[in-house]
């Protein structure tokens, strides 16, 4: 039985040609709207299948990470193994995908060895500061307006050393990794700008020296 379409028979014997045209545009009109309703349900079980998190069929290969971040490919067999590796998120659709993700945990472990490296002390982590995205200019910025920082932010005792762990691994490597830009549309809107500056001094645009004398 095909439960994918759904037939109906309508007794007319009898009846008019009035009543039986007044049935057939009746009869019309319910399977537009059935047909409507069942096409917006489509869609939204496309959507909900698309926001699930990719896991294999059986037999369907499959790319995990290795302790030596190795990019291994495999057979889904829905046995132990694989769900292991399932339920720790190492599982990749694509060996793009594994080697994405390898280079992300290098660019947040790189940031995180900086940070422990050269921070000093921070009384709270209120009064830490952490690297952010600015999606006005597609580039990076420095954040510590906030009680609390983002929960799995690498944190820097100050904004200088924040700065400097954004030059020692690569403005561009963060953005594509920890952020997800594109590369290509990687650009900054000054690139005279110095970096550690944060924009206050003179060489940025956004330096205003009337702020100064305002506040006198």
């Amino acid at each position: 039985m095909d439960t994918n379409c759904i037939g109906y028979n309508v007794d007319v014997s009898g009846c008019s040609p009035e009543v039986i045209k007044a049935i057939t545009q009746t009869l019309s009109r319910v399977k537009e709207d059935l047909q409507k309703v069942a096409n917006t349900n489509k869609e939204e079980n496309k959507k909900k299948d698309a926001n699930k998190r990719w896991k294999p069929k059986f037999g369907e290969n499959y790319f995990r990470i290795d302790s030596c971040d190795d990019i291994a490919l495999l057979r889904w067999d829905n046995d132990i193994i694989d769900n292991k590796y399932y339920n720790f998120r190492n599982i990749y659709k694509t060996k793009e995908e594994a080697e994405f993700e390898v280079e992300r945990r290098k660019v947040m472990i790189e940031l995180q060895n900086y940070a422990d490296e050269h921070n000093g002390e921070t009384a709270h982590p209120s009064d830490a500061f952490w690297i952010a995205f600015d999606e006005d200019d597609m580039s990076i910025t420095v954040e510590t307006e906030s009680y609390l920082p983002p929960v799995g932010a690498v944190l820097f005792s100050d904004a200088d050393t924040a700065y400097d762990a954004i030059e020692a691994i690569g403005e561009n490597r963060i953005l594509e990794y920890m952020f997800r830009v594109n590369p290509k549309y990687m650009f900054r809107v000054n690139p005279n700008k110095e970096l550690h500056c944060n924009g206050d001094c003179e060489c940025c645009d956004e330096y205003d020296p009337w702020d100064e004398e305002d506040e006198d």
